[in-house]
C-alpha cells in the first residue's frame, strides 16, 4: 500500500513539474483593460499585476468614469494584492484586496455641487482565462468598504509578459 501511494506520490511530483508554464508564476506581468459596470455608470479601468510569488501578486488599478446624466466625473487609483488560488496552464482565479484614493467631481440637480476624494478599500474576486499563452480574458468582483458605494463587476481583456525577471 506505502509503495503504491509512493509511485501515485512520484507521478503527481513529476507531471506537475513537467508542465513548462503556469497561467500565473513568479515574476510574469499581467496587463489588463475593460470596464467596469456599475448600476449608474460604466468605468474604464486598466491594471497591471506582477508576481513576487508563484501564488502571490501585486498590483496598480487606475479607474475612470464620466456620468453625462449627472456631470459627474471619478478617477481612482489603487494598489492591491491577489492570491492565485489554481496553478493551471489556462485558468486563474484569484482573491484579494485592494487600498485606493478616490477622487471626483458631483453636480447632481437637488445637491450641491462639489468635489470628493476618499479612501478606498474593496476585497476582490475573480478569474482570468488565458485563450493563449499571452492573451486572454477576465472578469472580477469587487466589494468596497466604503458607504454609498455598490459592489461592480470589471471584465475585459488580460495580456501577459512572460518573466521579466529570472
Amino acid at each position: 500500500m506505502y509503495r503504491f501511494l509512493g509511485l501515485i506520490l512520484l507521478a503527481q511530483t513529476i507531471s506537475s513539474s513537467a508542465y513548462a508554464q503556469k497561467a500565473f508564476d513568479k515574476a510574469n506581468v499581467f496587463l489588463n483593460g475593460g470596464a467596469f459596470v456599475l448600476p449608474r455608470d460604466a468605468i474604464v479601468a486598466f491594471s497591471a499585476e506582477y508576481g513576487i510569488h508563484d501564488r502571490i501578486g501585486i498590483g496598480f488599478r487606475s479607474s475612470g468614469s464620466l456620468n453625462s446624466r449627472s456631470s459627474s466625473s471619478r478617477i481612482n487609483a489603487s494598489i492591491y494584492a491577489n492570491y492565485h488560488l489554481l496553478r493551471s496552464a489556462k485558468l486563474d482565479p484569484f482573491a484579494g484586496f485592494g487600498l485606493g484614493r478616490a477622487f471626483g467631481t458631483n453636480s447632481i440637480p437637488g445637491r450641491e455641487d462639489g468635489n470628493f476624494s476618499g479612501l478606498n478599500l474593496n476585497l476582490q474576486a475573480g478569474v482570468r482565462y488565458l485563450v493563449t499563452n499571452r492573451v486572454g480574458a477576465y472578469s472580477q468582483l469587487f466589494l468596497p468598504f466604503r458607504r454609498g458605494t455598490g459592489a461592480g463587476v470589471e471584465v475585459g481583456a488580460t495580456f501577459k509578459i512572460n518573466r521579466l525577471k529570472q
